[in-house]
C-alpha cells in the first residue's frame, strides 16, 4: 500500500510539472510569435525601424504605471520587469515555470530516495521530496535575481553609450523628446529591453508627464544609479532654469571621467586580487622546484654513509 501511494504521488507530481512547463512555453511562444507577426507587418507597411518595438513600449508603459504605485522593489513583478520581462503575463508564467520545477524537483528527489532505500517509507522519502521541492523554489528565485543582476550591468554598460547619442542629436537640431526617440529606434535594433524602456520615456512625455519624472521611472526600470543621477540633473535644471543641453553635456563629460576612474580602481585591485592564486599556485610549485634536488642530495649524502670506524 505505501509502495502503491508512493508511485501515485510521484506520478501526478510529475505529470503536474510537465502539463505546467508545456503550458507556459505555449504561452511564450505565442507570445513571440505575435510579435513576429507585428514586426513583419511593421516591416510590409514600411514604418519607420523601432515601430514595432515603441507599440510593445505602450503595453509596458501601461504595465508599469500599475506597478510604480505598489514601489515594492523586491516585488515579483518589479523584478521580472528589471529581469527583462515586461509583460503582464511575465508574473503568471513565471510563477506556473517555478511551480513546475518545484513539483519536478519533488518527483525526482522523491523517486531517487524510493530507489536508493532498501525498505522505503512514506515519511522518508516524502521528506526528501520536500527538500528538493524547497531547493528548486530558492534556485528559481536565484535564477531571476541573477537575470536582474546581469540585466543591471548591461544596463549600465549601454548606458554612456545612450548619453552621447543623446548630445549628438541634440548638436544636429532635434528637440530633446525627439532625440530619446532617435536613440530609442537604434537601441532597438540591438538591445530590445534596453529601447523598449527608453521608449516608454517618449510615451510619459507625451502623456503628459514631465521628463524629470519619466526619467524617474526610467531609473526605477532600470535600478542603475547612473540614470537616477539623470533624472535628478533634469528636475534640477528644470527648477534652477538653467540649460538642459548644457548640463547634459557636463554630466556626460563627468561620466566619462568617472568611467576612467572606474577602470583606474579595477586596474590598482588586480595586483591585490592576483596575490591569493599566485600564492596558492605558483608559490608551490616553486618551493618543489627549489626543494626537491636539495632533498635527493641529502638522501644521497645519508645512503652513502658508512658507520664509524669502518675500514
Amino acid at each position: 500500500m505505501t509502495d502503491g501511494l508512493l508511485l501515485l504521488i510521484i506520478f501526478v507530481t510529475s505529470f503536474a510539472a510537465v502539463a505546467l512547463t508545456a503550458h507556459a512555453l505555449q504561452q511564450s511562444f505565442d507570445h513571440k510569435r505575435r510579435s513576429g507577426r507585428n514586426i513583419r507587418t511593421a516591416a510590409e507597411t514600411g514604418l519607420m525601424p523601432g515601430t514595432e518595438a515603441v507599440a510593445a513600449a505602450d503595453r509596458v508603459a501601461s504595465n508599469f504605471d500599475a506597478l510604480s504605485e505598489n514601489n515594492q522593489p523586491r516585488a515579483l513583478d518589479t523584478r521580472l520587469l528589471r529581469a527583462g520581462f515586461p509583460g503582464a503575463e511575465a508574473v503568471t508564467t513565471f510563477r506556473r515555470l517555478r511551480l513546475a520545477g518545484v513539483a519536478l524537483a519533488f518527483s525526482v528527489a522523491a523517486l531517487a530516495g524510493y530507489a536508493l532505500m532498501s525498505i522505503p517509507t512514506l515519511v522518508p522519502v516524502l521528506g526528501l521530496g520536500l527538500a528538493g521541492a524547497g531547493v528548486a523554489y530558492v534556485v528559481a528565485g536565484a535564477v531571476l535575481d541573477h537575470l536582474v543582476a546581469s540585466n543591471q550591468r548591461q544596463f549600465k554598460h549601454l548606458f554612456p553609450d545612450f548619453l552621447d547619442l543623446l548630445i549628438v542629436c541634440v548638436d544636429t537640431g532635434l528637440s530633446l523628446e525627439a532625440a530619446i526617440e532617435r536613440v530609442a529606434a537604434e537601441f532597438n535594433k540591438n538591445n530590445s529591453v534596453f529601447g523598449q524602456y527608453l521608449s516608454i520615456i517618449n510615451l510619459e512625455v507625451r502623456a503628459g508627464r514631465p521628463i524629470h519624472a519619466a526619467l524617474q521611472n526610467f531609473a526605477a526600470r532600470t535600478n542603475i544609479d547612473e540614470a537616477k543621477e539623470l533624472a535628478t540633473l533634469f528636475r534640477q535644471s528644470q527648477e534652477l532654469g538653467s540649460s538642459i543641453i548644457a548640463s547634459l553635456r557636463a554630466y556626460s563629460r563627468q561620466m566619462r571621467q568617472m568611467r576612467m576612474i572606474r577602470a583606474e580602481e579595477k586596474a590598482n585591485e588586480l595586483p591585490i586580487k592576483m596575490l591569493l592564486p599566485l600564492a596558492g599556485f605558483l608559490f608551490p610549485v616553486n618551493l618543489i622546484i627549489v626543494l626537491v634536488p636539495v632533498m635527493i642530495r641529502i638522501m644521497g649524502m645519508f645512503v652513502n654513509l658508512t658507520p664509524g670506524g669502518a675500514p
